[in-house]
């Protein structure tokens, strides 16, 4: 029964498109920050990615009456999908106004409806070198094509119109976007010459998978993104999936030859052959995310390697201004003086945030923790004794709540000092009144520290990424930093096994920052 599947070239383009549509789509998916932009950049690229497994399917049939279904799933999943998509997509990428979306979304449910009902494709088929393909258009085909193509270069006409008004980083997004466009929807739109009685075999569905990767390239290297990384994450993306493909393909065919016999579709297993495809798929991204939180391999390190750079001449820098201060210091009048020690605070601040840099890195690295037993309540004091000179600037009290008795622990008390140190110097930085609680109780098998503020608080759509590399939210003209500070205290919080979190009613009610650590 297994005979009766033949991979034919454009079967295996279908594959590398959809393969490729799906990787990029979750990749950036997981990594951007813009919730709205990434969810219908992703259900883009699903739609592109429906085509190509369709176009998979479509490329292992050699007879008529199969590949209807094919198509069937390949329009109504994939293709009919892609121009809304698109069109929604790019009016959140350039901030758009518009309210036609939902309209085009219905006008995309009522072409799946006539493809389903079999008003779609016309009865007549042809085969070009075994691939099989209905020719001569429908009124309703020809009608979806001219608003297919419409929305299409109705957007790259909203980017070109844009282009000269919009940041420097965008015009370099849409530099792509258009090579994008060029190769993948040029080559892909070749699959349409058969229906109109051109005879071309579409070997250009090989560009189709080449769409997603530069869009995805565009999207992702102008949010300074390292590109190695971001090779190293879209090969093991497709690494992952070609293995679940290579593992599942013996019970796929299987279940594509009892779909597929000599006498009729099978609908039922047409069914069961998709939802074992998606089951398949849908671990992907989980074995995928493993792989990247347990592989320092996968993790950006572009920063770590300037921020080297940088150390050593801020060493030489602060050397200098020591060795001049004392030199000529008593030659200096007192203007002169404020000068040069606006220098040495500037030079110790970018000292200060390299060191910062560093120790991102440094966790990123898997470096080795220094046990030792240790008492909560002498941990708390120092860290409330590391920021008295700022506690009493800001008039800000510290309240400290530690259950009595509370046992020692083991733990890396410099790795500890810093986790906390950064979270109380955030809640200092974002408090200009009242008082930060500090609070250490026993859970289960587990201790738990929590900080508390009375400041500026956090805004529910930003608590997901307050732990994110130099993310720094709303406040950060308000608040200078790196915004690398609860990166590191969520670091080493997880290298000792704990888990970290924020919570928030809102901005301007405070925030808590806790975290657990196993005892």
């Amino acid at each position: 029964m297994l005979n009766n599947i033949t991979l034919t070239p454009f079967g295996i383009s279908g594959l590398l498109a959809g393969i490729f549509s799906f990787s990029f789509g979750l990749f950036v998916f997981l990594k951007s920050h813009d919730r709205k932009l990434r969810t219908v950049w992703f259900l883009f690229a699903l739609s592109v990615a429906g085509w190509g497994f369709g176009g998979f399917w479509i490329g292992t049939i050699q007879r008529p009456d199969s590949a209807m279904a094919a198509y069937w799933v390949a329009y109504s999943l994939g293709v009919i999908w892609i121009a809304p998509l698109f069109y929604h997509f790019i009016h959140i990428f350039l901030n758009l106004e518009n309210k036609l979306f939902k309209a085009h979304y219905l006008i995309a449910l009522s072409f799946v409806f006539l493809v389903v009902t079999g008003s779609f494709f016309t009865d007549t088929w042809t085969s070009i070198n075994d691939f099989q393909i209905p020719t001569g258009a429908e009124p309703c085909f020809v009608i979806f094509l001219a608003w297919w193509m419409g929305l299409i270069i109705y957007s790259h006409l909203l980017l070109k119109h844009a282009y000269n008004s919009v940041s420097s980083n965008k015009k370099q997004q849409i530099k792509y976007f258009f090579l994008a466009t060029s190769i993948g929807f040029t080559g892909g739109s070749l699959c349409y010459f058969p229906m109109f009685g051109i005879r071309l075999y579409p070997w250009g569905n090989f560009t189709v998978f080449l769409y997603p990767i530069i869009m995805a390239y565009a999207m992702m290297k102008y949010q300074l993104m390292e590109v190695r990384v971001f090779l190293r994450r879209a090969a093991l993306l497709i690494g992952v999936y070609i293995g679940l493909l290579i593992l599942g393909f013996p019970l796929m065919a299987f279940l594509h030859s009892l779909a597929m016999n000599p006498q009729r579709i099978s609908q039922p297993w047409v069914s069961m052959e998709i939802v074992v495809m998606s089951l398949l798929l849908s671990f992907g991204p989980f074995l995928y995310a493993y792989l990247i939180r347990s592989r320092s391999y996968f993790k950006e390190h572009t920063m770590a390697g300037l921020t080297h750079e940088l150390k050593s001449p801020l060493a030489t820098m602060d050397n200098a201004l020591d060795i001049f201060s004392k030199r000529i210091a008593n030659k200096m009048d007192r203007e002169d003086l404020e000068y040069l020690a606006m220098l040495k605070n500037n030079q110790r601040r970018l000292s200060n945030s390299v060191n910062d840099l560093l120790n991102v890195y440094k966790v990123d690295g898997n470096s080795s923790l220094a046990m030792s037993e240790i008492a909560p309540l002498e941990l708390i004091n120092s860290v409330e004794e590391s920021f008295d000179s700022l506690l009493k600037l800001k008039n800000i009290t510290i309240k400290k709540n530690i259950e009595s008795k509370q046992p020692k622990f083991r733990a890396d008390r410099d790795k500890l000092l810093q986790i906390l140190g950064n979270i109380v110097s955030n809640a200092i930085k974002f408090t200009n009144q009242g008082a930060i609680t500090i609070t250490v109780c026993s859970r289960e098998n587990k201790i738990e520290f929590s900080v508390k503020d009375q400041g500026a608080g956090i805004a529910r759509q930003e608590l997901p990424y307050v732990f994110d590399r130099f993310y720094q939210g709303k406040m950060k003209q308000k608040n200078q930093g790196t915004g690398i500070g609860l990166t590191i205290a969520k670091a080493w919080v997880e290298a000792h096994g704990g888990k970290i979190w924020a919570e928030s009613e809102g901005e301007g009610k405070g925030a808590t920052v806790a975290f657990t650590l196993p005892v």
